[in-house]
């Protein structure tokens, strides 16, 4: 039995390298800065507009490359028409145009960071903007716990109050919450 092991040892040749397991495609880039994956939306930096990127797309995860290095990465989306959006991608046009974050698509589709930006950023966009240009190697979730710390040990940052709907929504679910207990009660 060992000589025929070290037989078989001989014949072995040496490992081969890195074995790349991700179906690779070539995609252009679309005017609104994303790739087009199996029916879903992939951001991309927003000067890549209208270039050719590699993109790598394994089990769970995608990658694409451009100029021989990873300028993004993006969870799997399920299912169809869904969006993968990272506000980094836009900084540089965000910048240019501050105002135009509010109604934008990135927090729309970013709801963490939308609720932080609305309640405590919304006079002011650019400082928001800057905030994440500074801070461009942390992870989203990081980055909305360190704005909100930010805003509130900054006193530049005012909260903004709740608007009147929704004040007049919470007295109303209040009403409701206190009927609901009243018939509650009265079937016992």
């Amino acid at each position: 039995l060992d000589s025929t092991i070290a037989v078989e040892q001989a014949q072995l040749q040496p490992l081969r390298g890195f074995y790349d397991y991700g179906i690779t495609t070539k995609q252009t880039v679309d005017k609104y800065s994303f790739v087009h994956v199996n029916g879903n939306y992939y951001s991309v930096p927003d000067y890549l507009v209208g270039q050719k990127v590699i993109v790598k797309r394994y089990l769970n995860e995608l990658k694409i490359v451009g100029s021989s290095q990873i300028i993004a990465t993006h969870l799997i989306q399920k299912g169809e028409k869904q969006y993968s959006i990272d506000i980094r991608h836009y900084l540089t046009t965000f910048l240019r145009k501050p105002k135009s974050l509010e109604h934008s698509l990135v927090l729309k589709k970013t709801p963490k960071l939308r609720h932080c930006f609305l309640q405590y950023y919304q006079k002011t966009p650019r400082r928001f903007l800057q905030f994440i240009e500074n801070h461009l190697s942390i992870s989203l979730d990081q980055l909305i716990i360190q704005l909100e710390e930010e805003a509130l040990k900054d006193h530049k940052v005012s909260k903004t109050p709740p608007s009147r709907a929704v004040n007049e929504a919470r007295n109303q679910l209040q009403e409701y919450n206190l009927i609901h207990q009243v018939r509650k009660a009265a079937n016992k």
